[in-house]
């Protein structure tokens, strides 16, 4: 029955709480146990919101026995083991209304147009106007093949060119 709503619960948020009901015992049991771990916040929260996640993800066609204590271990470990294994475990989350607070300064400068002023600046400089070429075709190209393509010559003499190029673009600059 519990794997049946499982399968409803994708697309119902009712038996989606059906399911949740039936698992919160054993996500407050195991929640528990990292209570040392998480003072800010209560393991039990932790562990409901991941359960909600496991029950999206839980392929029923792939284990279709034991589906509740699947389902909590699943949600455990997402909620505690798996970001002690990421790197990225140490990323702070920002809440969504924190963008809408800072408008971005109307002084903004792109990357497009930083890289537009440091070709401006290396031509200025002396740079060869056939390398400050290749960097705008490289640019307008995306990729060292399409350009090869283009010039009639293979990648790696592009990637080479571009690596002479960007030397010297950054010698001028650097120099200025």
């Amino acid at each position: 029955m519990l794997r049946q709503l499982v399968e409803i619960a994708r697309h119902d948020q009712l038996a989606g709480r059906i399911v949740i009901q039936r698992l919160l015992p054993g996500l407050i049991s195991f929640g528990a146990r990292y209570r040392s771990h998480h003072e800010d916040v209560d393991p039990a929260e932790l562990c409901v919101a991941a359960a909600w996640i496991a029950i999206h993800r839980y392929d029923t066609c792939a284990r279709p026995h034991h589906v509740a204590p699947a389902l909590i271990s699943d949600a455990t470990f997402q909620a505690f083991r798996q970001p002690l294994r990421r790197r990225s475990a140490t990323d702070a989350v920002v809440p969504v209304e924190h963008f809408d607070q800072q408008p971005s300064s109307p002084d903004t400068v792109t990357a497009f147009e930083q890289l537009a002023d440091v070709i401006r600046l290396a031509r200025t400089r002396g740079v060869a106007a056939s390398e400050l070429q290749l960097v705008r075709d490289l640019v307008q190209g995306g990729s060292a093949t399409a350009v090869a393509a283009r010039h009639g010559v293979t990648a790696r003499t592009i990637r080479n060119r571009r690596d002479r190029a960007v030397a010297n673009i950054r010698r001028a600059v650097a120099a200025a």
